[in-house]
């Protein structure tokens, strides 16, 4: 990744991160009930789905043929390497939060 492209883009690419992080966890949010979730599990689980979307991104490598491709190419770096930062503290909260981790027996942290 051009690390340049994060010095110049990251506020809009910022800003894309967290429109996917808001809109993923308000659908989910909205649908709770329907998926049979908490509001405390939708929130979860919209964080959680925030690495997954930077593949998305990736897809993108087209614009390159669009008048602006460069600068769209340029955020969508910065996006991915932003995503790709926070995604596995995004990935930790959510399991976390939905009850899935656990110390097993003769892991770190088991004081036995």
């Amino acid at each position: 990744l051009d690390l340049s492209a994060l010095q110049q883009y990251w506020d809009i690419a910022l800003l894309v991160a967290l429109a996917r992080i808001v809109s993923k966890t308000f659908t989910l949010f909205y649908a709770h009930e329907m998926l049979q979730l908490t509001p405390e599990q939708s929130l979860a689980v919209g964080i959680g789905l925030m690495p997954m979307s930077s593949v998305a991104l990736t897809l993108l490598a087209e614009g390159q043929s669009f008048p602006h491709g460069q600068g769209i190419i340029a955020v969508i770096n910065a996006t991915i390497f932003i995503m790709q930062l926070a995604g596995p503290y995004a990935t930790q909260t959510a399991i976390k939060n939905l009850g899935e981790a656990s110390l097993l027996p003769g892991h770190r942290g088991d004081s036995h």
